[in-house]
């Protein structure tokens, strides 16, 4: 009995360590996606986007008009 026991825990041990090698997998590949979404989203690299891409240009001052109803 002591022995199933025994055997019990360490399949359960084994198991545990599995599922933290797991977890510590996943984390890292959410650091990743983390950093590559701040890259992608970063204000420079969208704005050469648009204007590579787009072929947008910044707006300039005298295509603002002023809103006078407030």
């Amino acid at each position: 009995m002591v022995f199933m026991f025994k055997f019990h825990i360490s399949e359960l041990c084994s198991y545990n360590r599995t599922i933290e090698r797991t977890i510590a997998q996943r984390q890292d590949e959410l650091r990743t996606l983390q950093a590559e979404w701040t890259y992608l989203n970063s204000p420079r690299r969208l704005r050469q986007l648009a204007v590579d891409v787009l072929k947008m240009k910044p707006t300039e001052l005298n295509q603002m008009v002023k809103d006078d109803a407030s």
